[in-house]
């Protein structure tokens, strides 16, 4: 059932996780679940959440995109994570990239934070063998709507591939607001 959690359990196993963000990232990794949505409230350390999981799936040798995080978000968790000892990164991948040399880093594996155009781009046209690809993690799943780059890249993978998604939200209100948005 739900525990509660004090400023006591501030140092959790997973590079200083509280114990409440560890029981969401094995919740969202159980290995019986393709996806997975959290939704935290604001200050309760969603981009954590997001750290955590490009630590785990950065070890894979196949891709994970990482959508909608900024730039200084990206040095924020790169950061952490070099703080925390760990080897693992995550790879912008913007426009300044050519074609060619997305191929090769993506051949590589690993996370890769991209921009919704370069995803979508790339999915379309075949670029990256969709079978390379285990899975999107999604930060600010709020704001994914029906019509929105982000639904449109999800729909995409969804229809090539069996792989994961895992989507974190720090904006709770988003989701109840207006007809059916927790649905959309």
């Amino acid at each position: 059932g739900p525990r509660c959690y004090g400023p006591w359990e501030a140092e959790g196993a997973s590079g200083g996780l509280l114990a409440f963000q560890e029981d969401i990232v094995e919740s969202l990794e159980s290995e019986d679940r393709r996806g997975g949505l959290a939704v935290m409230a604001m200050g309760l350390g969603a981009r954590n959440i997001v750290q955590e999981l490009v630590r785990i799936h950065s070890k894979e040798t196949k891709i994970v995109f990482v959508l909608n995080v900024t730039e200084n978000e990206l040095d924020t968790i790169n950061r952490e994570l070099k703080r925390q000892g760990s080897n693992c990164h995550l790879q912008a991948i913007t426009s300044d990239i050519s074609v060619s040399d997305r191929q090769k880093l993506f051949l590589a594996g690993g996370c890769f934070s991209v921009t919704n155009r370069i995803a979508i781009v790339d999915l379309l046209n075949d670029l990256i063998p969709v079978d390379l690809i285990s899975g999107l993690i999604i930060d600010k799943a709020h704001r994914v709507r029906d019509n929105s780059t982000e639904a449109f890249i999800i729909r995409v993978y969804k229809s090539k591939s069996k792989g994961f998604i895992k989507a974190i939200s720090d904006d709770p209100k988003r989701f109840v607001h207006g007809f059916s948005k927790l649905e959309k």
